[in-house]
């Protein structure tokens, strides 16, 4: 079972950061604190996948602990109760929360079967959606976690800004369909971006049906990213991967530096 590292100010921003990145909740892994962090110190948090078949292997039988319920066990006006007041919950946290943070913006709720949809709007809802959106993804995960204490019904909760996950998901398509195209064209290996677990969900599930491109996911925590790879026509993967430019890595850089690099047309600067 492979664990991913994350390191952050405080070990609850850790935490919250690996479960971002996983698309999961704090019952779906295991949280090893490997550091506390201190003065000029991060916390560091080991974050490991529960063994999905280990988790669901238990008798018929078996009791359940206090506050646990199968769902098929509550009739429709109970669920629909307890979805009203997760509804009301969800709603404020994440309002005051929005409040706190002091942005001009304004929030509404709706409910969709067991989905709670927070949508928020204003002229700074930039500042909420975050770069690549990981503001709103924490929002997200801070909200679900707060009030997914009891876990008696299956519920999730999406909080949006500006229709920005819409918007993310068309643009990931047409990551994904560019990629495939350029694989192809140039017979290399194509790198995204690091990307959470739900972004990397999109980019497979996109060139899921081709079959002259494969889709992997490779690298650890926050690093993670998807490769796509051309296939022949018996779908065989074939392709190299192509070394990334860096600046700063040319032989007249590494020992003139800048200003003392050829310019052609022009006199060289004196130090």
């Amino acid at each position: 079972m492979s664990k991913n590292i994350y390191k952050e100010e405080t070990v609850e921003a850790a935490i919250a950061a690996g479960l971002a990145d996983l698309g999961l909740t704090e019952e779906d892994v295991d949280i090893e604190i490997i550091s506390e962090g201190g003065w000029l110190k991060k916390a560091q948090v080991a974050i490991s996948v529960k063994d999905e078949e280990k988790e669901a292997d238990f008798d018929e039988d078996d009791d359940f602990e206090e506050g646990e319920m199968v769902e098929e066990e509550i009739e429709d006006s109970e669920k629909a109760a307890i979805i009203e007041g997760i509804k009301e919950k969800t709603y404020g946290f994440v309002k005051g929360l929005i409040e706190l943070m002091g942005v001009d913006c304004e929030t509404s709720v709706d409910v969709e079967g067991s989905n709670i949809n927070i949508n928020i709007q204003g002229p700074e809802s930039r500042i909420i959606i975050g770069r690549r959106g990981e503001v709103l993804d924490a929002i997200q995960h801070i909200a679900m976690t707060s009030v997914n204490k009891e876990r008696r019904i299956d519920f999730k909760v999406v909080v949006d800004a500006e229709n920005y996950r819409k918007r993310r998901v068309e643009t990931l398509k047409r990551v994904g369909e560019s990629s495939a195209r350029k694989a192809l064209k140039y017979g290399e290996i194509v790198e995204l971006e690091p990307m959470n677990a739900y972004e990397r969900r999109i980019i497979h599930t996109t060139l899921a049906g081709r079959r002259d491109v494969v889709t992997r996911s490779e690298g650890e925590g926050r690093d993670r990213h998807v490769e796509v790879i051309p296939c022949d026509e018996y779908g065989q993967e074939f392709g190299e991967r192509k070394e990334k430019n860096k600046y700063g890595t040319s032989h007249d850089f590494r020992r003139k530096g800048v200003g003392r690099m050829k310019r052609f047309g022009q006199p060289r600067n004196r130090f």
